[in-house]
């Protein structure tokens, strides 16, 4: 690990955080924190034995030129597998309906890659980096309540760790969710169940009603066992009274998740350390959680309602829409074409314009334009207002 790569700036005022929350977002949360000079402390309620997840993860352009900065490339690259093209067929009847090839001029643009992992591999590499770092991280450390007002987690022990800022990282079922909630709010209803994770090749190979699938995986991540990786959307239904084949896929899938899933909790960490990496007096917190918010607020929603979207163009139920979508993918196929890619009498598709919105994103660069536009304006006229002249970079 080059802990060195591409140092960043350091905080004049480091400060102390807590961090709720071990997962890949907390880790590399603290992570980035520790990489601009702040004290981080990781509390997570599961020991260390328990707390690898055994699904995979995808790791985006967006997001992994994030690790490449923080000098990760080599130790992501014996645990991933880059990801050559997406595949689409229907799921009824497993017909083929063509590729979409990745263009890796394209990629090169986006600074970053689309590579494929499993979550326990990308967890370890984060909690070994962590821990290089500096980072505190306590494992078995459940935090029971919350006390914003002072910056005070209270652990189930009755141990208090108090910092100067506590970060959320325990998920939507976590206790700092609760927090930041209105009692009136509630969950929103999903309608799909999206299912995105490695399966044995053996153990679909059992299953006779999804032999379909294995002709054309998204991708095979290396191993003694090959592995099949899916990208399955389907309406949400029951499991009694499902299809078979997602009956029987959803058994071996286990939970579902979200495509920038990830991405979008580690762009998180990244903007709120470059944020801090400007600290140099406490009444300037306040000022930069509130720009986290507008910066990283819009962003979240422009990600889920094009995920919300993609889902709803791949979930076309049997219709004159489905048949178009089907046809036009079949010939772009025929053509020798990309599925997504433009035409000649066609501009480039809606879907794929999004896409490469949210791959050439980058977390950091926003976060030190905001600082450039206005935390350095308003750190300029606080010093006016003080009668003060005095230096910032």
């Amino acid at each position: 690990m080059a802990l060195d790569a591409n140092y960043p700036n350091q905080a004049v005022l480091p400060i102390r955080f807590v961090v709720v929350g071990g997962g890949i977002a907390g880790l590399a949360c603290a992570i980035a924190l520790r990489r601009v000079g702040h004290e981080v402390i990781v509390l997570e309620k599961s020991p260390l034995e328990e707390k690898k997840s055994s699904g995979g993860c995808r790791i985006p352009p967006n997001l992994s030129k994030i690790f490449y900065h923080w000098g990760l490339e080599k130790d992501l690259q014996p645990i991933s597998f880059k990801s050559q093209a997406v595949t689409f067929q229907t799921f009824e009847e497993g017909e083929f309906l063509g590729q979409h090839v990745w263009d890796q001029d394209m990629l090169r643009e986006t600074r970053g890659e689309f590579v494929f992992t499993r979550h326990a591999d990308l967890w370890t590499v984060l909690y070994r980096t962590a821990v290089e770092c500096g980072a505190v991280i306590r494992m078995g450390a459940e935090v029971e309540s919350l006390d914003p007002m002072t910056a005070t987690a209270r652990l189930k022990s009755g141990e208090t760790v108090q910092g100067s800022v506590i970060v959320g990282a325990d998920g939507v079922s976590g206790v700092t969710r609760g927090i930041m909630l209105d009692e009136d709010d509630e969950e929103p209803v999903s309608r799909v169940n999206m299912y995105s994770t490695i399966i044995p090749a053996s153990e679909v190979a059992k299953h006779d009603t999804l032999s379909s699938l294995e002709k054309h995986p998204l991708v095979y991540i290396r191993g003694k066992d090959p592995i099949l990786r899916f990208i399955v959307t389907a309406p949400r239904m029951d499991k009694k009274t499902s299809e078979s084949r997602l009956q029987e896929l959803s058994s071996l899938a286990g939970d579902p998740g979200a495509i920038q899933e990830s991405a979008m909790t580690i762009e998180d960490g990244a903007v709120l350390a470059k944020l801090f990496s400007h600290l140099h007096s406490e009444d300037q917190i306040s000022s930069f959680l509130f720009a986290y918010q507008d910066l990283r607020q819009p962003r979240c929603n422009r990600v889920a309602r094009k995920e919300l979207a993609d889902i709803q163009y791949m979930m076309l139920p049997p219709s004159e829409l489905q048949e178009m979508r089907n046809s036009m993918m079949k010939a772009k196929h025929a053509a020798g074409l990309n599925v997504l890619a433009a035409t000649e009498d066609m501009e480039e598709s809606s879907e794929w314009a999004e896409i490469m919105d949210v791959f050439a994103y980058d977390a950091e660069d926003e976060a030190d334009n905001w600082w450039v536009e206005w935390g350095l304006l308003r750190d300029r006229a606080k010093a006016c207002s003080w009668g003060s002249s005095w230096w910032t970079t």
